[in-house]
């Protein structure tokens, strides 16, 4: 017999505030991939009064705010760009390669991309699917689907694509010096970035869908450890597949292997730039699989060993705070855990069986 606790809540109400979070979520810049959680608490609640009391409503609000706000807004930030923090629309840098009805169809398919993630989350918690496997497929999936949507966009308009995708990367990479220039940056690393700025772009590009799939995971995982905080109405079936026993299967240890060869030696062989492009996504894919369970090994001994909530939130933000010292080491951690199963002999010297 299914619990209280097991079924999704089947009555609606706080819709407003749904929409006004969720919007706000989405204009908000760095806190937009917090996006899917009004959503999914509305589809764990009742999926088809969320869908249309909130989710429609919201794409209202946002087709008003692309058609008469976007043009306006855009000229006064080029005016006065130390105030585009207030209200970041998301796409709005793209009106210097597209033309508005473009940054409009970018708009509302990055929004519905937010919905598509809550509805994942709610079938993954509703369905008792394993989240790892589910959220990994839904994201090699969307990858594709971004790909061939961008493609399918240029070839529609006649674009070539390289020149507009290298302009776009290059002036991230120029922003990105900006920044570190403004922070300190010792001279000799800024000359150093700027002179590999080509290299930085190229390989950026090539790595395009890795990202897209290692974003697309990320922000899956993310929303549904926050939202397992926030509401409370996860199922108890979901204990079995906590983050703290996230591990990859040992054959990702040989494919990481394989793909590390790639990078190195794959001028040597036939097809060599789809050969190094291919191993250079699969190995960031798998290094962030690996960064993800060396963070599930730490999580899994902060609780074994009591530590409180706060003093972990605190060790969980310096792990990103200070991602490229720290990361590689978590990496390797995840990596090597392959073999040394680390969980596995804690629980067995907790527990004569290792339940």
């Amino acid at each position: 017999m299914e619990s209280n606790h097991d079924a999704p809540v089947k009555h609606g109400g706080n819709f407003i505030p749904s929409i006004a979070v969720a919007i706000a979520l989405y204009l908000s810049g760095f806190f937009v991939i917090l996006t899917p959680l009004p959503f999914l608490y509305q589809f764990l609640r009742n999926f088809k009064q969320g869908f249309v009391t909130v989710v429609l409503p919201s794409f209202m609000i946002l087709i008003f705010l692309y058609s008469i706000g976007l043009m306006p807004l855009y000229q006064f930030y080029q005016a006065y760009p130390q105030w585009s923090w207030i209200l970041p629309i998301p796409g709005m840098g793209f009106l210097q390669f597209l033309n508005p009805t473009w940054v409009f169809i970018f708009g509302l398919s990055y929004f519905s991309f937010y919905i598509l993630s809550a509805w994942v989350m709610s079938s993954v918690i509703v369905g008792h699917y394993n989240p790892a496997k589910h959220f990994l497929g839904a994201s090699f999936l969307l990858a594709l689907l971004v790909i061939v949507y961008v493609l399918g966009v240029f070839i529609f308009l006649k674009i070539n694509p390289q020149p507009v995708l290298i302009d776009y990367f290059q002036g991230s990479v120029n922003e990105f010096i900006l920044i570190q220039k403004q922070k300190g940056l010792p001279l000799e690393q800024l000359d150093f970035l700027k002179q590999n700025a080509a290299l930085v772009v190229k390989y950026s590009i090539m790595v395009s869908p890795a990202a897209i799939v290692c974003g697309t995971f990320f922000v899956l995982v993310l929303n549904l450890v926050i939202g397992k905080k926030l509401f409370g109405l996860f199922p108890a079936a979901q204990k079995r597949t906590q983050i703290t026993s996230w591990a990859i299967p040992f054959a990702g240890v040989w494919v990481l292997i394989v793909s590390i060869l790639g990078l190195f030696f794959g001028n040597e062989l036939p097809y060599s730039s789809l050969v190094i492009a291919i191993s250079a996504n699969v190995t960031l894919i798998l290094a962030f699989l690996y960064y993800l369970q060396g963070v599930a090994i730490i999580a899994f001994f902060l609780d074994q060993w009591g530590v409180r909530s706060f003093i972990k939130l605190l060790i969980y933000i310096i792990l990103l705070l200070f991602f490229q010292s720290v990361g590689v080491l978590v990496v390797l951690l995840g990596f090597f855990d392959s073999w040394l199963e680390l969980r596995k002999k804690a629980l067995k010297l907790k527990t004569p069986n290792g339940d």
